[in-house]
């Protein structure tokens, strides 16, 4: 179990709504250490939605690692407080320059 930070991609364990159900899927952390034990993360899809929530990642945006789709897309607007036990693996951390307009278009969201 490593240590995560914002602009890790991590497979994650993530809950349906009101449901026992889960999918394992990759996400972003975008919040790390929310608490001592939870992180926000974003959603990660290959499914292209036509919003501004909806940023692509390109394999020219991945400094380490890769993510199984490209392009892939970060669906900002759907962020998710998970804890670390359901943060598995870290496959890919994004370059700087993504990160940022990930993060401002997070801010612009959380207005």
């Amino acid at each position: 179990m490593g240590v995560f930070k914002k602009g890790d991609i991590v497979i994650s364990k993530v809950s349906f709504v009101d449901s026992h159900i889960f999918k394992i899927r990759p996400t972003l952390i975008i919040v790390e250490r929310l608490t001592s034990n939870d992180f926000i993360v974003l959603y990660i899809t290959k499914t292209s939605y036509s919003d501004e929530y909806s940023i692509p990642i390109y394999a020219n945006d991945i400094e380490t690692g890769h993510i199984k789709y490209i392009p892939s897309y970060v669906r900002v607007n759907k962020p998710h407080i998970l804890p670390r036990i359901k943060l598995y693996n870290k496959v890919a951390e994004l370059k700087e320059e993504k990160m940022k307009q990930i993060t401002e278009v997070w801010e612009k969201y959380r207005e």
